[in-house]
């Protein structure tokens, strides 16, 4: 589903083909694990994916249907758990797994969900009014990316919010 959302963004795919090939994906997915491992299906064809209100809110709705892992292991998984509750306008759930996964061990082996997840961390601390933490947060990642050449869209949000944060 990652590589159907990158066509997706790239305009290779329609949404209405990306709704498509990943129902296609999900149902592959549905006959081939045991019942403990739907939660995972969730996580990579839903939250993994979410990029806007809508997605995330399409995959809360599905995550009904297949359940929300409790332990993600080898991943960034909690990334993408806290990214959906946080673009859903749940901020406060989504906090918890954004602090897990920012606070991880995983920056060598997902160097760019990692960097990203400080962003989506520092907004979610901003909105909670804990600008010493969002601050912090966007410091990794403006120090990661934050004069990018080519240049980072993410490093240039992180320096924007900073500069309205009024961060050091």
């Amino acid at each position: 589903p990652r590589l159907l959302a990158a066509e997706r963004a790239g305009g290779l795919l329609s949404p209405a083909a990306f709704e498509t090939e990943r129902q296609k994906w999900i149902e592959l997915w549905e006959h081939s694990v045991v019942p403990n491992s739907r939660p995972f299906i969730w996580l990579h064809g839903y939250a993994a994916v979410a990029e806007t209100r809508d997605d995330a809110e399409r995959a809360l709705a599905h995550a009904l249907t297949f359940g929300i892992p409790h332990y993600t292991p080898f991943t960034l998984g909690d990334a993408f758990i806290g990214t959906t509750y946080y673009l859903a306008g749940q901020t406060a759930t989504a906090l918890p797994f954004l602090e897990r996964a920012a606070h991880s061990c995983m920056a060598l082996e997902v160097p760019f969900e990692h960097t990203y997840v400080q962003l989506t961390l520092g907004q979610a601390l901003a909105d909670l009014g804990r600008r010493s933490d969002a601050c912090a947060a966007l410091r990794v990642i403006r120090a990661r990316w934050g004069h990018a050449k080519p240049r980072s869209l993410a490093g240039e949000k992180a320096v924007a919010l900073a500069k309205t944060l009024g961060c050091r």
